[in-house]
């Protein structure tokens, strides 16, 4: 990477049907003084050259300004052959990623290091869901019904959760990390103690089809997502919940934040995204995705003062938008809902000339995206030279009073051996001593004898 080059502001990671993990680094920059400020273009050499140039048709990716004046530009850094079937889940925690399949098998990468790192395999059937602690802990979930918890440091499995009788088919972790809940086929939601690995609760669900379930930022409130609505649940006390219902499909779902408030949003089978007033329990807001098929799944990141939102199409098409500039057109179009008699459920106009800020096309059929957080990716000099953290900080000092703890163990039982070795020399030379001392004395009495 040449020194005048711009590092990625982030990265995008998809998993697609044909079994291949998308990477693709995102780039802020101005527009304003063309030749200069568009030159963003960053991208490392591919995993696979022949993939990247085979798919290498690319949209026009920056189409316009978000709320903090700058441009987004996508572009692939690599294309990688992953799994031998097609690719479920993707987990990102710091520089780990990981991603499951319906081989059943879990595969490990560094994304600072763009490489494959390893392989988990434990769970018999498919990988559902993958959900990261942070970077110290990752949670992986199967249609086996088990529940794992892993730690990232060494990839050693800590703990398994035991005790839905179906397939599990989503887990979400606290922000505090002390506990998760699971959902699955089996119609009970369960609660888990990460800290003492038990179960803390489990609730009755009316339905089978829970399909995802995520925690708000602050951890107060969580929301399961059914077939054709997301219920929304106090943690304080379960049994109060609000539904927000939907005429079609819903394939994914995301907690959102603006102003300090909370709001649901989707991405569903008729190609639209819907954002939900949590308070109001009303939609207020909906778009077209501008692709040819299904949104089938979303991911939120805030990212340079800008709050995003990425949908991925089963087309292929991946469109990241601007949540900020969209909320200020929502309060413009605050007249034009209109309350429907079918299903009560709020319903309002598509938002007019809403345009997602980029785009990439993949030509594939996505599963799965995760937003990676900004990382010193590829550059192995500036990954060196990274700013520890706190935690980075006190896993070293651990390692280090670890080993110290070792060599201090060891150092005795190498000088006892080292001992033990000098004194039978020592007693070995006495004894030959002794026996000449004794030949001598002997051969001395028979000489006078004689």
């Amino acid at each position: 990477m040449e020194a005048n080059q711009k590092k990625e502001d982030f990265r995008i990671v998809c998993g697609t049907y044909e079994k291949l993990i998308y990477g693709i680094n995102a780039f802020w920059g101005n527009v304003n003084n063309s030749d200069d400020d568009i030159e963003m273009k960053d991208v490392d050499e591919p995993l696979d050259p022949k993939l990247i140039e085979k798919k290498k048709k690319i949209d026009e990716t920056s189409l316009g300004l978000a709320s903090n004046n700058k441009a987004l530009r996508l572009d692939p850094v690599f294309i990688y052959p992953s799994h031998i079937s097609y690719i479920k889940c993707i987990g990102i925690g710091g520089h780990h990623m990981a991603s499951g399949g319906t081989d059943e098998v879990i595969k490990l990468y560094d994304l600072k290091k763009r490489k494959e790192v390893g392989t988990l395999l434990h769970h018999s059937g498919t990988i559902t869901c993958l959900a990261f602690y942070q970077k110290t802990h990752m949670l992986s979930a199967g249609e086996d019904g088990e529940i794992c918890l892993w730690r990232t440091k060494d990839w050693e499995k800590l703990t398994s959760f035991k005790g839905h009788k179906g397939g599990v088919t989503w887990v979400a972790i606290h922000p505090s990390g002390k506990l998760a809940l699971s959902i699955s086929t089996d119609k009970t939601l369960r609660c888990w103690n990460l800290v003492e690995g038990k179960a803390a609760y489990t609730l009755k669900l009316y339905r089978k089809d829970a399909l995802r379930i995520y925690w708000n930022k602050t951890g107060n409130l969580y929301a399961i997502m059914f077939d054709r609505e997301v219920i929304l649940y106090d943690a304080a006390n379960p049994n109060k919940s609000h539904t927000f219902g939907h005429k079609g499909r819903i394939n994914d779902f995301r907690f959102i934040q603006h102003e300090g408030k909370d709001y649901i949003v989707t991405g569903s089978e008729d190609k639209k995204v819907r954002i939900y007033d949590i308070e109001t329990e009303k939609c207020i807001a909906q778009w077209d995705n501008g692709s040819e098929t299904r949104i089938k799944c979303i991911d939120v990141m805030e990212n340079e003062g800008a709050n995003l939102l990425c949908t991925c199409s089963s087309d292929g098409i991946i469109n990241v938008w601007d949540l900020t500039s969209i909320f200020d057109l929502i309060e413009m179009e605050q007249d034009e809902e209109m309350q429907s008699e079918e299903n009560n459920t709020t319903v309002v106009k598509d938002l007019e000339d809403v345009e997602p800020i980029s785009r990439y096309k993949t030509e594939c059929r996505i599963t799965c995206v995760c937003f990676a957080p900004p990382l010193n990716y590829g550059n192995e000099e500036e990954v060196e030279k990274e700013v520890k953290t706190e935690e980075d900080q006190k896993e070293e000092k651990e390692e280090k009073e670890e080993k110290e703890s070792t060599d201090q163990e060891k150092s005795p039982k190498v000088k006892t051996v080292q001992n033990t070795k000098a004194n039978n020399t020592n007693n070995k030379g006495k004894k030959q001593n002794n026996k000449r001392k004794r030949k001598n004395q002997e051969g001395g009495k028979n000489k006078k004898a004689k």
